[in-house]
């Protein structure tokens, strides 16, 4: 059971989400996980790829054919800098 089993109902005007929604909500990526789904008669490739430094040489080979990318990213984590970027200067 994922989100993507329940996309219909979580685009809804009045959505609120479950107990299990929360649950689902955070789980850390390590390496890279592939999903595949159909959402309105269209295949889907979802390529959940790790953040981390070590994991990023890793995602070039997701972008082979592609046609589009998505970035989700949190919005309260807006104004945080790479720990390893030694030109960006925290105020």
């Amino acid at each position: 059971m994922s989100f993507l089993d329940d996309l219909d109902r979580l685009g809804q005007a009045n959505y609120q989400p479950t107990e299990q929604d929360i649950l689902r909500t955070r789980v850390k990526t390590t390496g890279i996980v592939e999903v595949h789904f159909t959402f309105k008669n269209l295949n889907f490739k979802l390529f959940d790829v790790g953040g981390q430094r070590s994991e990023r040489k890793k995602w070039i080979h997701c972008f082979e054919d592609v046609t589009a990318i998505i970035f989700c990213v949190a919005m309260s984590e807006y104004d945080q800098v790479l720990h390893e970027d030694e030109t960006t200067v925290i105020k």
